[in-house]
């Protein structure tokens, strides 16, 4: 008997759900007094954090805030849920709860399991204001196309909070393949998509990064490469299909694209600031993955209104604060890396990822 878990039909991942609200609402509570002091820090946090989509890509640890480091017990919340003392960081591999607090970010990941049949996913809340967006960041600024690493090394080099893997279109260049509609760091890659009576896999269905923090996941040819750029698309990304755009899941593309089981990673948005990224182990006995239908219908169910299926397989991965957190295709544990990729799709950067620490 097939479950809908985010309906709170399956009590496991009813109980994480309740955990995450109870957390989320002792954060929130913890100093509503506080508003004055949140607002001058994060005046401040906005002057000095990030690189803007339209300072380029490469990244060190001059470049953000480097926030002081607080413990669960001093950390100090605004009515949002946001840090306003510092960064908190929350690891637990035993559960699979792994959480990030700062000024700008907030990460809550939960790893989520299921017996009929058998199937393990990760799901990331993100909830990010003050110019903090979703980035492509590569592993090569210089050649950032072709040079590749381990995705974990990447995040890491990036000092990335979060990340997971983008729509590999490297391995299209390298093959002189159709690649699609490309967009990185504001630059145009590739103005060359499928026809629309092509039936291949991936489609190459788009997935717009825009300023103002909002994503927009469209089928390949609704728009053109000037569209997009004229939007200030600095991020556009080509795989598919399209599962959520403006609300509606797009069940006329699951028939033919995705239908059988298997390791996946999406992204999606709720609203501007908020995201929703899922991360579905598959090809090992704990885990038999899931069908874009289901991965559809799951991110729809968590409110997303635009969503786009990332390259899957041996090649999905999720990281936090630089370290990988799922098990990749048939592989017995979390030291077996997914592909390696010019590239990761990633939010937030953290000076804690490069010292490898964190509480």
């Amino acid at each position: 008997m097939r479950r809908l878990f985010v309906h709170g039909k399956d009590s496991h991942t009813l109980t994480r759900r309740l955990l995450l609200l109870c957390v989320a609402m002792l954060l929130s509570g913890e100093m509503h007094t506080a508003w004055a002091e949140a607002a001058a820090y994060a005046s401040e946090a906005a002057d000095s954090t990030g690189v803007s989509a339209s300072e380029g890509l490469e990244s060190s640890l001059t470049t953000f805030r480097a926030y002081p480091s607080v413990t669960r017990a001093q950390l100090v919340t605004d009515a949002q849920g946001y840090a306003i003392n510092g960064e908190y960081v929350y690891q637990n591999e035993a559960t699979g709860e792994y959480h990030y607090i700062s000024p700008v970010l907030q990460v809550h990941i939960t790893r989520h399991e299921d017996t009929q049949p058998k199937v393990v996913w990760h799901e990331a809340q993100i909830y990010a204001r003050d110019g903090t967006l979703f980035r492509v960041w590569p592993f090569d600024t210089e050649k950032p196309t072709t040079k590749t690493a381990h995705q974990t090394v990447i995040a890491q080099k990036n000092h990335l909070v979060f990340a997971i893997n983008s729509d590999f279109s490297h391995l299209r260049i390298g093959w002189k393949a159709v690649v699609g509609l490309l967009i990185r760091g504001g630059n145009v890659i590739s103005t060359r998509t499928f026809k629309d009576t092509t039936t291949r896999y991936p489609t190459l269905d788009n997935l717009a990064l825009l300023p103002d923090g909002s994503m927009l996941a469209l089928e390949r040819n609704l728009l053109t490469i000037e569209d997009y750029t004229a939007m200030g698309a600095y991020d556009l990304l080509a795989f598919g299909p399209v599962l959520i755009h403006e609300g509606e899941i797009n069940t006329a593309a699951f028939t033919k694209y995705g239908w059988e089981r298997a390791p996946r990673t999406a992204i999606g948005m709720v609203s501007k600031g908020h995201y929703v990224a899922i991360m579905v182990e598959g090809r090992h006995a704990d885990s038999k993955g899931w069908s874009t239908t289901h991965l559809a219908e799951h991110m729809a169910a968590l409110g997303v209104t635009e969503a786009l299926n990332l390259d899957g397989g041996q090649s999905a991965t999720m990281m936090f604060m630089g370290k990988q957190i799922v098990r990749i295709g048939n592989s017995k544990s979390l030291t077996a890396k997914p592909r390696k990729s010019t590239e990761v799709l990633g939010i937030g950067q953290s000076k804690l990822v490069w010292s490898g620490s964190g509480s």
